[in-house]
């Protein structure tokens, strides 16, 4: 498993997966959004990574899994990937709008 490191806008990391390693990024705005601190220094960004990276790497499986094709591409994981509030059912949003 290589070093995470800093590229840009967005951390670059690899998780193991049933021993696959699979090569994934989170943008620095997803870090910043998850935690609530909007430094732009590159060590304060890869601290607050270094704190969520459990939370992280479990997105990043999880969007793996949800791949229908199995492809070995880079994982993206953005700001609405850590949102703790999903979006309600497709159902519940149309009964909603109805009322």
């Amino acid at each position: 498993m290589t070093t995470p490191r800093w590229r840009h806008d967005r951390i670059l990391f690899e998780v193991e997966e049933r021993g696959a390693m699979l090569a994934c990024s989170v943008s620095k705005a997803a870090i910043q959004d998850a935690c609530g601190r909007y430094s732009n220094l590159p060590r304060d960004i890869m601290a607050e990574f270094v704190r969520l990276r459990d939370r992280i790497e479990k997105v990043a499986i999880a969007k793996f899994h949800e791949r229908p094709d199995g492809s070995d591409a880079l994982i993206h994981v953005w700001s609405a990937d850590l949102d703790e509030d999903p979006e309600p059912p497709a159902e519940a949003s149309q009964a909603s709008l109805q009322r």
